[in-house]
Parts: C-alpha cells; structure tokens; sequence
C-alpha cells in the first residue's frame, strides 16, 4: 500500500485555506498513486487555535468544514485532524474519511499541559481507541502526546497491529528529533509495529513547528 504524508503549513483559524491545502495533499496523494493520506494534528484549524476555541461559532465551522472536506473524498482514504464538539464537550479529534462519509474518529486522550499549549484549558480527554483496515492492513490512530507522553507507549492499544498512524503538531526543541527517535525505536521493537508519523510545519506566534522523519 502506498501511504503519502501530508506535512503541511496550516495557519490557525483559515479553515478555508487549509481545507484547500489538505485537498490539494489528497490531489497529488492520488497522482502518485496513494490509497491513504495522513494530516497532522488540527490540520484543517491550524494550531494551536488557543482561544478561538472559547468561541461556539469557531467550532461550528470547523465542524461544517469538516463536512465539507468529506464530501470531497471519494477514492482514497483521509485521516484529517480538527477540533470536535460533541455531546457538550470539545475534544482533539482526528477522523477516518472514506468516499464521502467519516467512518471512524478518534479523540486525543492525553491532553499537553505545557504553558506553550495548555490543551487541557479547551479540550476534554478522549477515553477509547481508534483501529481501522484497509487493504487487509490493520491501523491504529493517536495524536501526539497519546504516543510520546504515554509509558510504555500506547500498549493497551496495540495487540494485533501493523502500523500505528501519529498525528502530532509538535513544536521544535533541541535535541527533541534524538529523543523521539529513541521512544520510536523503543516502541517498534518491543511490539514489531511499524510507525508512521506527521507533523504540521512552519510557525506560529513563538512555535516553530517542523518534519520528524522516523525511520
């Protein structure tokens, strides 16, 4: 199966423009022949939307933006990130969207409490996991923290799969690429699955948000 990464620049709050710029990945995914792209973390808001989110009109949007996008895949997988209101809560979602409809969806579970993100002032906790197939592939899904933050990484989640799909939007430190290759590499040979991961780039305010290749 071919999987194309889509490690895109969003800016916080043009659900417009970055709606546009996940379909455009999905365009040249399918050119080249993928049967599955991945988005990062809150791709179609950007992040972090901070306080955008206090505002129910936001949320709404994205929602509806998220509505629109789906109608526009039809012969490839997307897993796209974005911020879900649900049943009165808001949660750090990530959803599987196959020929117009969102099959599954998936939300964040451990919530990023530094000063730079402060997820745990917006967003309520996740609390079930998220596994899919395609092509007689069996994907697990996780956003960010719910695999770097977690000890060991994710091992109630991972009995019986092949590749586990991360969606980070992660800022740059030095020395963090050593760091999370060391976790990665930890994961992939204690449980024999394999990793895919991405990450949003560019910059926001004071966050400078780059690639990590895994390998």
């Amino acid at each position: 199966m071919r999987i194309a990464i889509a490690q895109i620049n969003c800016t916080v709050g043009d659900l417009t423009g970055n709606a546009a710029k996940i379909l455009d990945a999905v365009k040249q995914a399918k050119q080249a022949g993928a049967q599955l792209v991945i988005t990062p973390e809150l791709a179609l808001s950007g992040y972090p939307p901070a306080d955008l989110l206090l505002r129910e009109t936001f949320w709404q949007s994205c929602n509806n933006a998220l509505t629109d996008l789906a109608v526009a895949i039809d012969d490839i997988t997307l897993i796209v990130g974005y911020p879900s209101y649900q049943e009165g809560k808001l949660y750090n979602a990530a959803s599987v969207i196959q020929r117009g409809s969102i099959i599954h969806t998936y939300y964040k579970r451990i919530l990023n409490k530094s000063p730079f993100f402060n997820e745990s002032n917006y967003f309520d906790p996740g609390v079930e996991s998220c596994v899919f197939e395609l092509g007689g592939i069996k994907f697990g899904v996780a956003i960010c923290a719910d695999f770097w933050l977690s000890n060991p990484p994710l091992a109630a989640d991972c009995a019986g799969l092949d590749i586990l799909l991360i969606l980070s939007a992660s800022a740059y430190r030095i020395n963090k690429q050593d760091s999370r290759y060391q976790i990665a590499r930890q994961f992939i040979e204690q449980t024999g699955i394999s990793i895919i991961h991405t990450n949003l780039v560019g910059g926001q305010d004071e966050l400078v948000l780059m690639a990590l290749l895994l390998q």
